[in-house]
């Protein structure tokens, strides 16, 4: 089970530990046996998982080696990770990524690492392939939306024959997989989605699979107020004056409009006009 997500900070910490001792270790195997090309298993293995991780993450062609350098006002050398450009020799610290790109890195290399040690650190063409059950709570912790949408794409992509059990409440880990691979877990009821997921809008599945409403609560009232207005043939003065209310809500928030709420509320209510308008024609 992979736990460390709720961690960000300290499992990142601990895999770059990790990754600047065994380097170490590396190196001075190559150096004993004179041969540069020695590479550590459990290294090369998370070499191989994150190469393909950074070309998913269209990050480019990288390589992740140890680096030391001096902090300003100090002598003291301190020891790194960062990304090695292949096509340009250009670094870059490892630290100057998100906490949602280390914990996709740190994810990723820890599985790759458990692969490793499951095969005894015996690798072949085949290796990222391996069969095995991984679990994650949560998985959107620290992910930026755009991450949430291709965090399993890219997971089963690396590894295609493991099963992933993962929770989540974000939409956007949902509608990045098919209904088919989507449970809902409801007061330990465990039942199976029978509604279209994959490539779903966040807004649909806020409310049709996490039965969440798409805006805040004040919206959302004023709105069943106008949709009973009208059910109820009510008079176009209260329907306008629920508008005005929604309107005043709205411009709380100074800055640009994302979306057409207001405008379809009038046109809701324009459409609402004309049928009365021909009722009373008629």
């Amino acid at each position: 089970t992979w736990s460390n997500i709720y961690h960000n900070n300290l499992s990142y910490s601990n895999f770059s530990k990790w990754f600047i001792e065994n380097e170490n270790n590396e190196l001075r195997l190559q150096r004993e046996y004179r041969n540069f090309d020695l590479e550590s298993p459990s290294l090369k293995s998370i070499r191989i998982a994150l190469s393909k991780t950074f070309e998913l993450l269209n990050f480019g062609q990288y390589k992740v080696i140890s680096k030391e350098f001096k902090r300003e006002g100090s002598s003291k050398l301190t020891t790194t990770l960062v990304l090695l450009n292949l096509q340009t020799n250009l670094e870059e610290d490892i630290n100057n990524k998100s906490d949602g790109e280390k914990a996709i890195i740190t994810l990723i290399a820890d599985i790759a690492y458990n692969l490793s040690i499951a095969k005894n650190f015996v690798m072949d063409d085949d290796f990222l392939k391996s069969p095995g059950v991984v679990m994650i709570d949560e998985i959107e912790t620290h992910l930026h939306p755009k991450w949430q949408r291709e965090i399993l794409p890219i997971l089963t992509t690396i590894f295609p024959n493991i099963q992933f059990f993962v929770a989540t409440h974000s939409p956007q880990i949902v509608a990045s997989v098919p209904s088919d691979c989507v449970f809902v877990c409801d007061n330990f009821n465990v039942e199976k989605v029978h509604l279209k997921t994959l490539g779903e809008d966040t807004n649909s599945l806020l409310k049709f699979i996490f039965e969440a409403t798409v805006r805040p609560k004040p919206y959302i009232e004023l709105i069943e107020q106008i949709d009973s207005l009208i059910d109820n043939n009510a008079q176009i003065e209260k329907i306008q004056t629920v508008i005005n209310k929604i309107i005043d809500l709205y411009n709380e928030d100074k800055n640009i409009s994302i979306s057409n709420l207001i405008d379809d509320l009038n046109i809701r209510l324009s459409a609402y006009k004309f049928e009365k308008e021909y009722e009373k024609d008629r």
